[in-house]
């Protein structure tokens, strides 16, 4: 039998955040006291940068995500209970959230749906708005879960889109009112990622304690 330590596993990516985090900003420090990029790390390590190396942490994490929630949705179908399709639809969703932090696809999309709205709201009125939507729909599927499971959940989905939502109104204040190259800006995109990073793992660890407690005496078979 093979035994996956998910806290120990959790609490890993935990630290790996944090420390991703802590050196972006850093590195965003000596860049404006010294106006060093450190041979490009500045570029390599900034949270709020694309095609990174934390866009590829945070691409993974999603991606993790979306694993566990396909195997609970499959695993759901097979033994014929309820909300199957809730759980291949939150799945879909972070399959795309993993695909759009390699892609960049939430730059470009409120573009082209909203043009003409103020560029300060083109990203957080749609956010908002998917938000509240993709609420209204859940709130049955989550009421059926452990209480627990729920609570877990409900935190992380708040850190989650505390970061994407709450904390990017004020860095979006800040852009436009000093601009992007100020220390504020990168410590409140700083917090911004991190808080997404935080929650999306949160998420995966209520995930797992799901799917521990209410499959686990499922065995994996490989078929032909």
């Amino acid at each position: 039998m093979i035994v996956f330590p998910a806290r120990k596993f959790c609490f890993l990516l935990l630290v790996i955040a944090t420390a991703l985090s802590v050196i972006s900003f850093v590195l965003q420090l000596v860049l404006w006291s010294t106006g060093s990029h450190v041979g490009g790390l500045v570029f390599l390590m900034n949270v709020d940068l694309e095609q990174n190396v934390p866009t590829w942490f945070s691409s993974i994490l999603h991606f993790l995500v979306f694993l566990v929630l396909t195997t609970i949705a499959v695993l759901t179908k097979n033994s014929a209970r309820p909300y199957f399709l809730h759980w291949a639809f939150v799945a879909l969703l972070f399959g795309l959230f993993s695909l759009d932090e390699v892609a960049s696809i939430h730059d470009q999309l409120p573009v082209k749906l909203f043009p003409n709205l103020n560029t300060f709201w083109r990203w957080i009125f749609p956010g908002s708005l998917f938000v509240l939507l993709l609420s209204v729909v859940l709130i049955p599927f989550v009421k059926s879960l452990p209480t627990e499971i729920k609570n877990r959940l409900f935190v992380g989905w708040s850190v989650f889109f505390g970061g994407a939502l709450v904390v990017e109104y004020p860095a979006r204040l800040v852009a436009h009112t000093v601009g992007e190259h100020a220390p504020l800006y990168d410590l409140l995109t700083t917090i911004e990622e991190g808080c997404e990073m935080v929650g999306v793992i949160l998420i995966l660890r209520a995930l797992l304690l799901y799917l521990a407690a209410e499959f686990n005496d499922v065995h994996l078979q490989i078929r032909d």
